[in-house]
């Protein structure tokens, strides 16, 4: 059997380690037909690995994804893994693209300007916040305009949720542009003699507690 595709080749490289292992738990039953099995595992490895088998050591593109070997006939997925700013622009693309059918267009970029996105990943959180925005605002209109209360109920706790989402959005990209660090400030209160509070602060990174252990 000749393999055509990955996965038949992974499955005959299956049935090969199904043949060894029964030689294997059976070395006596018949050692002739044994024979026959290994060589035919042998023969379905080969045939397997000859497919599967890349011509040459691919190179890591963008994303740390591999490019594709020419050989397979992947020449635009090449082009575009190797160089980045093809994908940088069909990904601007298919941002501006996914945001326009959202309905948030002019609100995402102009969410995107207002943080100052740095990256990709910034971009597309801020698209994600203005898609969230619009569709909350719309759901809490469409609950001030029904008569139904309890139809009216559910179209503000979905508007609600899509608030909270958007909320931590926010926070995500305030964590992800501190490091993830946290600052805390541990305050001393000491009461004096003469019945007169002193409030000392002490400050702190990541949570972590002051020398003196409080």
């Amino acid at each position: 059997m000749k393999p055509t595709t990955t996965a038949e080749a992974h499955l005959l490289k299956l049935r090969a380690k199904g043949s060894r292992a029964r030689v294997r738990d059976f070395p006596d039953h018949n050692p002739t037909m044994n024979c026959w099995d290994l060589r035919a595992a042998d023969d379905m490895d080969a045939a397997a690995d000859a497919l599967l088998a890349l011509p040459a050591i691919p190179e890591t593109g963008t994303g740390g994804e591999m490019v594709p070997p020419k050989a397979l006939g992947h020449i635009g997925t090449e082009d575009a893994v190797r160089r980045p700013d093809a994908v940088e622009l069909q990904a601007s693309i298919e941002r501006v693209t996914l945001a326009d059918q959202c309905g948030a267009f002019n609100l995402a970029f102009d969410a995107a300007e207002s943080i100052k996105a740095r990256n990709s990943t910034e971009r597309m959180l801020a698209h994600q916040m203005a898609a969230a925005h619009k569709a909350a605002l719309d759901l809490l209109a469409k609950s001030a305009q029904q008569r139904d209360t309890i139809e009216q109920a559910r179209l503000a706790n979905t508007a609600a949720r899509l608030m909270d989402t958007y909320q931590r959005a926010m926070l995500t990209l305030a964590r992800t542009r501190s490091g993830g660090k946290q600052t805390v400030v541990v305050q001393h209160v000491q009461v004096a003699g003469g019945a007169q509070a002193v409030i000392t602060g002490t400050g702190g990174v990541g949570g972590r507690l002051s020398e003196n252990g409080t």
